[in-house]
């Protein structure tokens, strides 16, 4: 190769011939008899890839199901579980039953009123909830849907403690009314004053409620009876 091939570049420094490597810019002296510019630095070699993860192997067997003794160690777990969830639900009990005994006398009060407001409002909710089922079971079938709930023994329903009720029994409760009052039903005939007299008077027609219930009533459930007309005896003297 000679020193004019198209890989370097000549010039001068100093006086003296240098050659510059085009493609790498080293630069080196021209030595006098020389033909040939020393070979350039070979260039570096990739960095390797890292190596691969070995691939899974698919001959190797999967997990062994429980045998006999796996079984009876698991079932040995959960009831041991079982009977500490147990365990704690009666410990808590006895704090609890601990705690009201160490309460003092305005302290016990005021737990056993705040349950009781806890109750009535229960009671409360249920009435309300009930009396709405029972007129809207009765909008379609009674001429006033409030003549359900006046003419209908309403304790004889029972409302959970998640306030659901008994469509069906509702339902057929109100076709029994309709049966047994025809004038009550939509589309009837005002009957002119007796239909007013069996809507208002003293009792008009509604079932009155024993006295003796009473005592198996909230204050809530017997306000809605009162207001129901169905204490009137009670009220009136005649129970």
């Amino acid at each position: 190769m000679a020193l004019t091939d198209d890989l370097f570049d000549p010039f001068t420094r100093a006086g003296r011939p240098w050659l510059r490597h085009i493609a790498t810019g080293r630069e080196i002296p021209v030595v006098a008899g020389a033909s040939d510019p020393p070979p350039a630095d070979p260039p570096a070699d990739p960095p390797a890839d890292p190596p691969a993860d070995p691939p899974a192997n698919p001959d190797l067997p999967a997990d062994p199901p429980l045998g006999e003794g796996g079984k009876k160690a698991l079932e040995a777990e959960r009831a041991a579980r079982a009977a500490a969830e147990k365990q704690a639900k009666v410990a808590t009990a006895e704090l609890e039953k601990l705690r009201k005994a160490q309460m003092s006398d305005s302290e016990k009060a005021l737990a056993d009123a705040e349950s009781r407001g806890k109750t009535e409002a229960l009671s409360t909710a249920k009435v309300r909830v009930l009396e709405e089922a029972v007129e809207a079971a009765a909008a379609a079938k009674l001429k006033y849907p409030e003549d359900a709930t006046r003419f209908l023994d309403l304790t004889a329903f029972e409302v959970g403690d998640d306030l659901k009720v008994d469509k069906k029994a509702i339902s057929s409760a109100i076709d029994a009314l309709v049966e047994a009052r025809p004038e009550l039903k939509a589309g009837a005939m005002s009957a002119g004053s007796g239909d007013q007299g069996a809507r208002g008077g003293a009792g008009g027609g509604t079932p009155q409620i024993p006295r003796e219930r009473l005592s198996q009533m909230s204050s809530a459930e017997i306000e809605a009876a009162r207001r129901n007309g169905q204490l009137n005896d009670i009220l009136t003297g005649k129970a």
